[in-house]
């Protein structure tokens, strides 16, 4: 029973294989005629807005059951949309794709587990109106009246790629006039293999291989073109890893064109990356992606990106690094053109960069990252910037913070900033706050200066004499206030400077500088009223004592010196003030001579000094100079002021003239000025005139061209002597060597020659007999303290004649 059981299911098993067998000889017989390529023409162009064409369509059944080859030869797709009929979007000269027959059969998925095309070429074009050329895939509608209570229950196919193999080159062109965007594409192999779906979400597998590929995209609107050759791409999804993708691709000879001009070429690509996605919750992690470019660039990201609950905005976790090997590195990727400023600068360092870019973004309220990192700079170096000395040993650590959306947040935080210049040295550090919106400054700079080299640098004549070297410690504090243009509206800068104490060299000389400080403050503000833009300037200088010593012989000492200038100017109108106040407290000069020195000292000294400008001449100036003691050792005299009061003020229009003796008058002529010079209280003393004398009071009055005194008053012992009158014609006598116009008034209540001539005889007889005395040792020789004469006759202790000349009347 078992046997005859048996037997049967044998029979129908063979009887059944028979039948398939005669099934697909028969299907085979059918397929490969002519008859049948002619009606799957008709089927497929009777369903789609378009045309389908081919040399043949063969289907084989039995090369790989249970599934089954599609081959066709010569095709090509024409499409049948509006304004676009009959233009070719896809061509290839043949086409071999393998069928699973059970997953169709059953349950109706198309799983195409190889697929095979041999020069293939394809087109797309959207119109401005999103026209698609390849909407001819969408089944045309049937023209049957729909029953609007019928419910549908059709099956859609679902389409499953597991190899795709493009042979012998293959070729796409991407047009799309709605977004201007243009792309052409073509590879001489390609492979992409897996499970490809066409629902993504259930993206199982994918790889794809490239190699030999050229890709050109075109953006218009952008101005901008990339031809970008690519030696070898490979994208990897696992099929035991759903949603992690790896990715490798290698380039040469990279081009990037903006504004039709060459900014980017020679550009060697190296990409290397692992990235996690989910596509249901739009979920992105970055495990690594690593960019290599030129092989001296290296770029490498890490991070997250998720999409928050409900889709209102994005978290963004990345940490990104740089290391580049040389700056050169980035401007050989620059076309000819743009390499005149590489070849100026000849910019030279090494960079790495790290950071991170960590933020939660908002649409349209957050949509721009905070960015933070550091840039680290290593043995840098530029020629001569800007026609400025060259920078070398350029090294520095910069940390900085970016937000575009809290502005007040960001900052620059400047650990280390050292470079050379002019055989001097100069470090910098700390902190620039708000760099996006109102900056702050916070900055110290150490420097050691070369005093040579900038002797050199202002021009001095004798630079090359200089020997030495001096430090500079400086703190500077900046704050900025823009308006709501962004425009700079107010800057404040406060600057202070110290310098220890240091000896330098010029020639056969040695100058000892004490340690001192400078303190700087500078205010402008910007506004704008009727007149135009208004600038207003406010400064300040205070330098705390300061004295040159040289060779123990020559001193200079200032003490107090402060000055304050407060101005404005209107850019547009040409118009500008400034005035600006000063103060010294001491000011002493000492000079050793062969015999005697000079010296000068100056107490509690104040002065200002203002203009006013319009249309680029300075259309009045004027300035005053107040001192309350002078004290000056000339070799043979002593002077001693009491009051000194010096004023100045006018206009001037200035000329291109080169300074000649013509140009020197016109130079004079164009000083309208006038001023007026006061002494009050001098005392004279002289080993010449070894009197009492005083002058009560010198008033003189100039204008260019002439100066009047009105008055010269003198008391010497009981002598008195009076002077006023005026000198015309100054700049004439310069410039035109004509003869000086002088009218003076000369009166005297008492000439007491019975104390001058005495006092001068013993004067010159005692410098006959120390020469080398200064004028003080000689005056207390002869006259100590308490017994100087004043006012009385001295001439029995003189006897010497006296010899008065024929021409002076007595």
């Amino acid at each position: 029973m078992i046997y005859k059981l048996l037997k049967y299911i044998a029979i129908a098993v063979l009887s059944l294989t028979l039948l398939l067998c005669l099934l697909f000889v028969i299907l085979g017989t059918i397929t490969n005629s002519s008859r049948f390529d002619a009606i799957a023409k008709d089927i497929l162009n009777t369903h789609i807005d378009g045309m389908m064409e081919f040399d043949s369509l063969r289907i084989d059944m039995f090369r790989a059951f249970p599934s089954f080859h599609v081959t066709a030869s010569n095709g090509m797709a024409r499409s049948g949309v509006a304004d676009i009929k009959s233009d070719t979007l896809a061509t290839f000269d043949k086409l071999d794709v393998k069928i699973n027959l059970f997953y169709l059969l059953s349950d109706f998925e198309l799983h195409i587990s190889e697929a095979k095309i041999t020069n293939g070429k394809a087109q797309v074009y959207i119109e401005a109106d999103k026209t698609n050329s390849w909407s001819m895939f969408r089944f045309k509608k049937q023209s049957k009246e729909k029953d609007p209570h019928k419910k549908k229950h059709h099956k859609k196919i679902k389409l499953y790629i597991n190899n795709i193999t493009l042979a012998q080159g293959a070729d796409f062109t991407y047009s799309n006039q709605h977004k201007e965007m243009f792309l052409h594409a073509s590879t001489d192999s390609l492979r992409l293999f897996g499970e490809v779906a066409i629902d993504w979400k259930k993206l199982n597998a994918i790889h794809l291989y490239m190699v030999d590929a050229q890709l050109d995209l075109n953006l218009p609107k952008d101005k901008t073109t990339v031809i970008c050759k690519i030696d070898s791409l490979k994208i990897d999804q696992p099929a035991h890893q759903p949603g992690v993708h790896t990715i490798s691709l290698n380039t040469e000879n990279d081009i990037i064109l903006l504004n039709n001009e060459l900014i980017l070429n020679k550009l060697a690509v190296n990409l290397d990356g692992k990235i996690k996605t989910d596509s249901i919750y739009h979920h992105f992690d970055i495990e690594k992606l690593n960019l290599q470019i030129n092989k001296d660039i290296d770029l490498s990201l890490q991070g997250k990106m998720h999409k928050l609950n409900g889709y209102k905005g994005q978290l963004v976790d990345l940490h990104y690094t740089a290391e580049i090997g040389s700056i050169q590195s980035v401007f050989k990727l620059l076309p000819s053109n743009l390499q005149k400023w590489n070849a100026e600068l000849k910019p030279t360092c090494a960079l790495s960069l790290t950071g991170s870019i960590t933020d939660t973004l908002m649409p349209k309220s957050h949509i721009y990252p905070a960015l933070k990192g550091s840039i680290l700079i290593k043995n840098g170096s530029l020629n001569k910037p800007y026609n400025q000395p060259s920078i070398t040993n350029l090294n520095s650590k910069i940390k900085f913070a970016l937000n575009l959306q809290d502005k007040e947040t960001s900052n620059l935080y400047i650990e280390q900033l050292d470079f050379e210049t002019l055989n001097s040295s100069f470090l910098a550090y700390g902190n620039i706050d708000k760099i996006l919106l109102n900056p702050t400054v916070d900055l110290y700079i150490d420097s050691r200066v070369n005093l040579k080299s900038i002797a050199k640098l202002v021009g001095h004549q004798k630079a090359n004499l200089i020997k030495g070297n001096a430090s500079l410690n400086t703190q500077i504090k900046l704050d900025t206030k823009a308006d709501d243009h962004h425009k700079l509206s107010a800057l404040n800068v406060i600057a202070q400077t110290s310098i220890p104490s240091f000896t330098t060299y010029l020639d056969k000389d040695t100058f000892k500088v004490s340690a001192t400080t400078f303190d700087v403050k500078i205010a402008v503000n910007n506004s704008t009223n009727k007149t135009g833009n208004k600038n207003t300037l406010e400064g300040s200088l205070q330098i705390n004592p300061i004295e040159v010593q040289r060779n123990a012989f020559e001193t200079m000492a200032i003490n107090g010196l402060q000055l304050f200038s407060k101005g404005f100017f209107f850019k547009e109108a040409q118009i500008g003030q400034l005035n600006t106040n000063f103060s010294f407290g001491e000011i002493r000069l000492k000079d050793k001579l062969q015999h005697d020195s000079i010296t000068n000292k100056i107490n509690g000294t104040t002065g200002y000094f203002n203009f006013s400008q319009k249309n680029n001449n300075i259309k009045t100036i004027s300035t005053a100079i107040k001192t309350n003691t002078n004290q000056l050792h000339l070799p043979g005299l002593n002077l001693q002021t009491q009051k000194t009061y010096f004023t100045l003020e006018g206009d001037y229009k200035p000329k291109k003239d080169t300074m000649n003796l013509n140009s020197f008058q016109r130079f004079v002529n164009n000083w309208n000025l006038s001023g007026a010079l006061l002494l009050e209280k001098t005392k004279p003393s002289s080993p010449f005139l070894l009197l009492d004398n005083t002058v009560e009071k010198v008033e003189i009055l100039y204008t260019p061209n002439n100066v009047e005194l009105k008055e010269f008053n003198l008391k010497s012992g009981a002598s008195d002597l009076l002077i006023s009158g005026a000198i015309g014609g100054l700049v004439d006598s310069i410039v035109q060597n004509k003869p000086l116009s002088m009218k003076l008034n000369i009166s005297s209540d008492t000439i007491n020659l019975n104390q001058i001539v005495p006092a001068i005889a013993k004067g010159v007889l005692t410098l006959q007999e120390y020469p080398n005395e200064s004028v003080d040792s000689i005056v207390g020789m002869i006259f100590p303290p308490k017994l100087m004469p004043i006012g009385k006759d001295t001439t029995k202790k003189v006897n010497q004649l006296v010899l008065i000349p024929r021409n002076v009347s007595l």
